[in-house]
């Protein structure tokens, strides 16, 4: 892909980018706002190469997630270092901006698997199996947490509660 068409596609990609990225830090606005940056510098050197063996947003929303997952290590192993050594630590999460906060509220009270599945499916729009390449498991496995997740939001929406 070409640099201009590569630019083009991550600018129409980028808020549904940054609202995964929110998704994979557990709403940590200013991880996101990392795990973005660490993205697009990845594409831009070359070091994570789009090869056409999925979609480009497919392929996009896993570079997204992989990086997540190594800065939140990375995060966690600080962390350990810091509660080591005795230092003070404290936990701020950014609401989720916007009026889906309580949708997202909801769904933070189901299974980590269900989250990702539902918010990959209708907040990003994704195929279940364009899904099931995101999160590197089976197309059953996702037809699975789909159909409970659904089954248990329904219920929550529904309980105003």
């Amino acid at each position: 892909m070409d640099e201009p068409t590569l630019h083009l596609r991550l600018k129409e990609l980028h808020e549904s980018s940054f609202v995964w990225a929110m998704r994979c830090t557990a709403q940590d606005k200013s991880m996101a706002e990392d795990v973005i940056q660490t993205v697009y510098l990845k594409i831009l050197e070359g070091k994570a190469d789009f090869k056409g063996k999925s979609t480009f947003k497919t392929w996009l929303f896993s570079v997204i997630r992989y990086t997540a997952m190594d800065l939140l290590r990375s995060n966690q192993v600080r962390l350990m270092r810091r509660k080591k050594y005795g230092e003070q630590i404290s936990e701020e999460h950014s609401p989720e901006p916007g009026g889906t906060e309580d949708l997202h509220k909801k769904l933070a009270n189901l299974p980590l698997r269900q989250q990702q599945v539902l918010e990959l499916r209708f907040f990003h729009a994704l195929t279940l199996e364009e899904i099931a390449q995101v999160l590197e498991i089976s197309i059953g496995s996702v037809r699975q947490h789909y159909d409970r997740g659904k089954k248990k939001m329904r219920i929550l929406l529904i309980d105003k509660s």
